[in-house]
């Protein structure tokens, strides 16, 4: 059937010229909806205008809402029928995959028309910029080793940082743990002090265990837990 037309494509084929074409499906009662169904062979799909103004695409085969579009807020629900937020993902096991078949899988976030982050990988790595996608941007490096960088792209230990680091806390503490035997020791600053602690009983304490000041790869003093101190393998003291 051809509408504005004497030669139809389809079975129905609607031409308005050079004006909008359109097709009108409406339902005058408040009980019912406006609906278009589509179907091939025992599968079936629809598009539904709701009487509470929602539109929805909807699998009749699997009966289930797949796409909603909220009315008067916009928000758009995929597997989800009361989208409360821009756009709400909800299934078992729920995945979004950012796929680019030609240059760098992208997500932008913008304020006010402005690119304030970026998150994309590069590579393999898993980059998050501060701000636009520039160079002078790049934050945080995550490599496909799973080592972090922080103003870095080349992070060359589980965690790299290139410039300052600061730690704040009514204790700010470093710990160290040696995974073979479970030691433990710590850096930490305390009202003005600041105390390197080997071998801590958080952990499994050592035998014979020490503390070592080293420079140019070679040991300059050695501080023992009997309170000895030691400047080379043959002199020795007490103090404390």
């Amino acid at each position: 059937v051809g509408i504005g037309t004497t030669s139809p494509s389809h079975l129905l084929h609607v031409d308005a010229g050079s004006g909008n074409a359109g097709v009108l499906i409406q339902s005058t009662s408040n009980t019912g909806a406006a609906e278009l169904d589509l179907r091939s062979g025992d599968q079936s799909w629809s598009l539904s205008h709701q009487t509470d103004g929602d539109l929805v695409i909807y699998d009749r085969t699997r009966g289930a809402e797949i796409i909603s579009f909220k009315s008067g807020s916009g928000n758009v629900g995929i597997g989800s029928s009361g989208p409360d937020k821009t756009l709400v993902v909800q299934a078992s096991g729920a995945e979004v995959v950012i796929a680019d078949t030609g240059t760098i899988p992208t997500l932008r976030f913008r304020e006010g028309g402005a690119t304030k982050g970026v998150v994309r990988t590069s590579g393999g790595d898993m980059q998050l910029y501060s701000g636009g996608s520039s160079a002078g941007n790049l934050a945080v490096t995550i490599d496909t080793s799973q080592n972090v960088g922080i103003g870095t792209t080349t992070p060359d230990n589980t965690l790299t940082v290139n410039g300052g680091v600061s730690i704040s806390s009514s204790a700010p503490l470093i710990k160290f743990k040696d995974v073979d035997d479970n030691s433990f020791s710590r850096i930490y600053h305390s009202a003005g002090r600041l105390i390197l602690d080997a071998d801590h009983s958080d952990g499994t304490q050592q035998a014979d265990s020490y503390m070592a000041f080293r420079v140019d790869d070679s040991t300059k003093m050695f501080i023992t837990g009997d309170n000895k101190i030691s400047g080379s393998s043959t002199s020795t003291g007490s103090f404390g």
